[in-house]
C-alpha cells in the first residue's frame, strides 16, 4: 500500500497499470475502486465500482466516472492512517 495525491494516481496509471484506491467516510463505510482512466481537461476520472449495478460510462473506460474535486473528498476519508491509500497492481 502507497500514499499520494491525484497526481500520483495519474503518473502511475499512465505506466498502464490500474490502481486500486481506497475511498470512504470515517467508519460509516470503505470501499476499494479501480482507477483506470481520467481525462486532465475535464477534471474526470474513471473507475470499475463493483457495487454497481449498471455502467454508468457507456464508451469511457470503467463503469463510474467522478469528478475529481468529489474523488478527492471520498479519497481523503476521515481516518489518517488511510487518507489517500492506494494500491499498485502489476500485470
Amino acid at each position: 500500500m502507497f500514499k499520494g495525491n491525484v497526481e500520483t494516481l495519474k503518473r502511475r496509471l499512465a505506466k498502464g497499470e490500474p490502481i486500486i484506491v481506497l475511498i470512504g467516510q470515517i467508519y460509516r463505510w470503505q470501499h476499494y475502486m479501480t482507477l483506470v482512466g481520467y481525462k486532465s481537461d475535464k477534471k474526470e476520472l474513471y473507475f470499475y465500482d463493483s457495487k454497481k449495478k449498471y455502467d454508468e460510462n457507456g464508451k469511457l473506460s470503467g463503469n463510474r466516472t467522478l469528478k475529481q474535486d468529489y474523488f478527492l473528498k471520498l479519497w481523503d476519508n476521515g481516518l489518517p492512517i488511510f487518507n489517500h491509500i492506494y494500491i499498485e497492481v502489476n500485470q
